[in-house]
This record gives C-alpha cells, sequence and structure tokens, in this order.
C-alpha cells in the first residue's frame, strides 16, 4: 500500500513540474499553467517564448521604459507596438518578480493581457492572447502561474 501511495505522489509531482520552463538565454525560470507547453523559442532580437494557450514571453535587450502614473497607455505603444484594440483597464503593481504594470486588452477577435515588467538593463513583456470564450479561464490559470516566476539578473 506504502509502495503504491509513493509511486502516485511521484507521479503527481513529476506530472506537475513536468512543464517548467527554464531558458538561460531570457533568465527566466517559469511555471506556466497546467496544460500549457512550449510551442518554440526565437533567438531575436528581442528573445521570445510562445506558448500554447496564447501565452508568450519576451525579453528585450533594451533600456526599460520608465513607467509613469499617467502615462501607461504610450508605455503599452513602446513595449507591445501593434496591440490593436481598446484598453479595458492598466495599472500597476508589483509581482514576487518586481514592479510590473498590467493592462487588458479588447480586441477584434477575442481579448489579451499583457504584464510589463522592468529590469535593470532590459524588460520581459509576458501576455496572453485568446478568444473571449476562453480568455476568463485561461486569464485566471496565467495570473495564478505569475508566482511561479523566477527571473535571474
Amino acid at each position: 500500500m506504502k509502495t503504491k501511495l509513493l509511486a502516485v505522489v511521484l507521479l503527481v509531482v513529476g506530472w506537475g513540474c513536468s512543464g517548467a520552463y527554464d531558458s538561460p538565454e531570457m533568465k527566466v525560470r517559469y511555471q506556466p499553467p497546467h496544460g500549457t507547453r512550449l510551442l518554440e523559442e526565437q533567438p531575436g532580437p528581442p528573445r521570445v517564448a510562445r506558448f500554447s494557450s496564447g501565452l508568450e514571453i519576451r525579453s528585450v535587450n533594451a533600456q526599460p521604459p520608465a513607467i509613469e502614473e499617467g502615462k501607461l497607455e504610450a508605455l503599452l505603444a513602446q513595449v507591445s507596438p501593434g496591440i490593436k484594440g481598446d484598453i479595458i483597464n492598466a495599472r500597476m503593481g508589483t509581482l514576487d518578480a518586481g514592479r510590473v504594470v498590467r493592462w487588458s486588452i479588447k480586441e477584434a477577435e477575442g481579448r489579451t493581457l499583457i504584464y510589463y515588467l522592468p529590469r535593470t538593463d532590459r524588460y520581459l513583456v509576458l501576455s496572453l492572447s485568446a478568444p473571449d470564450s476562453r480568455f476568463a479561464t485561461l486569464e485566471s490559470q496565467f495570473e495564478l502561474s505569475l508566482a511561479t516566476l523566477k527571473i535571474r539578473d
């Protein structure tokens, strides 16, 4: 009985950790939401990791644009050019990984959630894009997974 229980525990622990993304090039370790897998990593610049479920991580090796209250729309245009749609909300905050700005955007085909994380000499942009019908569930899973984001600078 104990052997079966140990085997189940090891299987669950191993299964839960199997999808971890660890990139020395991006200096990031992250456990994406369950069922999300890495599709591709492009060397850039900027370096981009694309995952299933519409998740993307970009590492930009450039001086990070400043975060200024009242200028978050202009900041979005700098850190995520090409985003088309209406900003539903924009706010500043913090994660374990550091200071962030979060935007929620309504686009023609769905919604996009963007997090901007400035570092000393680079910045990260994490985004999730999905159709409206799936967005709420994916958004919750994505935001919970951000607690696992570890950045090595």
